[in-house]
């Protein structure tokens, strides 16, 4: 019993001493550390170029996460690093061309929060792979993001 107590005590103070060796400014989100310094919340409107139900909520969350994480992967001769996407939101418009309004906050480890703005930024007007469909950029617009700071 006075072993096991041990045990824990010391596994809980581990977990304390280790939990706060992170820098201030950095958080953990998912497995992988991104400084807050390069985190971005952008809007899109995305038009895809198949026919998608607006009402698919888990494969359309899914689907945007993936589509804007990998596009900012995939940029040539970037090395981003891990990207993260923190949160994500969207809405249907229910309109002629079946776009959506899409939220994202995400952060790339080597990336600024410049950088990525810069890069998804340049998106305008592109069509990025999606597993559904393909999405065209009809809008991009990102800001830096404090959801990291405490």
């Amino acid at each position: 019993m006075l072993k096991t107590l041990l045990v824990l005590i010391a596994t809980s103070l581990f977990a304390t001493v280790r939990s706060s060796a992170l820098p201030s400014r950095m958080a953990l989100v998912g497995r992988q550390i991104i400084p807050s310094a390069n985190v971005v919340k952008c809007d899109f409107v995305l038009q895809p170029t198949a026919i998608i139900d607006p009402n698919a909520t888990d494969e359309l969350s899914h689907e945007f996460d993936v589509v804007i994480a990998n596009a900012l992967r995939a940029q040539p001769g970037i090395d981003t690093g891990f990207v993260t996407p923190i949160t994500i939101i969207y809405i249907a418009n229910l309109d002629a061309k079946n776009t959506f309004n899409v939220e994202e906050t995400l952060g790339a480890e080597k990336l600024t929060s410049a950088q990525t703005t810069a890069i998804i930024e340049g998106w305008l007007g592109t069509t990025i792979p999606g597993q559904f469909s393909n999405w065209i950029v009809n809008t991009a617009a990102c800001v830096p993001s404090n959801i990291l700071e405490a």
